[in-house]
């Protein structure tokens, strides 16, 4: 009898715009280490030592969530925008 092996999705995370500068954050439960975070464009994000995501650039890229406890998975857009000046010259 053949096996098979089931992927599941994880519900689509939606994560906000985020600005260049702005602290690490986390996109599910980073502090229980029960998901890993791949992102695509590495210039723009990675991951950090605590599961944290952290803004390193501006553009856009996907970040894939997956469990550690099953074969589950989503893949989400992060768009960061570049930061604005707080006063601007004029």
């Amino acid at each position: 009898m053949p096996q098979y092996t089931i992927v599941t999705t994880l519900p689509r995370i939606i994560i906000p715009n985020h600005t260049y500068g702005n602290v690490p954050f986390s996109v599910i439960d980073a502090s229980s280490n029960t998901y890993n975070h791949v992102i695509d464009d590495t210039s723009v994000a990675k991951v950090g030592s605590d599961n944290n995501v952290i803004i390193v650039g501006t553009s856009s890229t996907d970040i894939t969530t997956s469990s550690n406890y099953t074969q589950s998975q989503a893949t989400s857009i992060i768009d960061v925008l570049p930061s604005t000046p707080t006063n601007p010259t004029i």
